[in-house]
């Protein structure tokens, strides 16, 4: 995946002061982005992500319009070619800089920055509608962290998660299911699971670990709409083993379906099914970025 830019309040720049609670301890958060033909996909999960984060972290609020004219000034700085190709933008928020040690400033000056790589899947828009390679899932001994106050959120403390890509890149393995100390599935290293088992999409309740994805938060909306059952509930690795399809979600890839997971092999009509119609949403309600 290649780097075409950062910019950092708006500047384009390759440089944070070290200072910046980010550097320091982590603090702030961060979405990626879909965007094609100079279209952003599912903002809205991503503007509520914002939103939902800002708030819980104590954050001051963001201003949705300002938020995407500083995208839209990105994407325009990138050649023209390049501005209607599949893109990943990544949104990333800090607190800034100041604040005595842990105790953050009580009105803090967030540092916003925008980052426009090549996707690291469609090389052409043609690629988003063409059948996924079928995945086939590790299991992590690494396990999901557990921590109520933050779970759900996309914080900048990730760490479990790069000990877990660390595990699958030395398996060769593109993917792997993650458990916290409770024995509960969470999701995979990047992406969201769903099951199916006698007829209902389940995927696994994240009060205690987790990032709660984007085309996650859409699908629990959505799936009902074209006439499937979803539930959120807790789920352990023998559900996980005796589900009839598997499929893991994140914004840039969507829905991914699973083929083999601990030599389990597992049906993929319905899930394909659920991805096709997901393009088909998506695309339907991409929102414009470029005049």
């Amino acid at each position: 995946m290649s780097l075409l830019g950062i910019w950092v309040d708006g500047v384009k720049q390759t440089q944070l002061a070290v200072q910046d609670r980010a550097v320091q301890y982590g603090d702030g958060f961060f979405t990626t982005i879909l965007l094609m033909q100079g279209k952003v996909f599912n903002w809205p999960a991503h503007w509520r992500r914002v939103q939902t984060s800002a708030e819980r972290l104590g954050f001051p609020a963001f201003n949705e319009e300002q938020l995407l004219m500083s995208l839209r000034q990105a994407l325009t700085e990138l050649p023209v070619e390049l501005q209607l190709a599949p893109l990943m933008a990544k949104l990333i928020v800090t607190r800034g800089i100041g604040g005595a040690g842990y105790a953050p400033l009580s009105e803090p000056t967030p540092a916003v920055i925008w980052q426009l790589a090549e996707h690291p899947l469609y090389r052409q828009v043609e690629d988003f509608r063409q059948a996924p390679q079928a995945l086939t899932l590790g299991i992590c001994q690494t396990q999901a962290a557990i921590q109520p106050q933050l779970a759900g959120l996309k914080h900048l403390n990730r760490l479990d998660n790069v000990l877990a890509r660390a595990e699958l890149a030395e398996q060769n393995l593109p993917e792997g299911i993650m458990l916290n100390a409770f024995g509960e599935v969470v999701s995979a290293t990047q992406a969201n699971l769903f099951m199916l088992k006698d007829g209902c999409w389940l995927t696994p309740v994240l009060q205690y670990s987790g990032v709660a994805g984007t085309t996650r938060a859409q699908l629990l909306q959505l799936v009902p709409q074209w006439g499937f059952e979803v539930v959120e509930q807790r789920l352990t690795l023998a559900d996980i083993e005796q589900a009839d399809e598997l499929f893991v979600t994140n914004a840039l890839r969507g829905i991914m379906p699973v083929k083999v997971l601990a030599e389990r092999t597992f049906g993929m009509v319905q899930g394909m099914d659920l991805r096709q119609r997901w393009c088909d949403w998506q695309w339907a309600q991409a929102q414009e970025l470029l005049e």
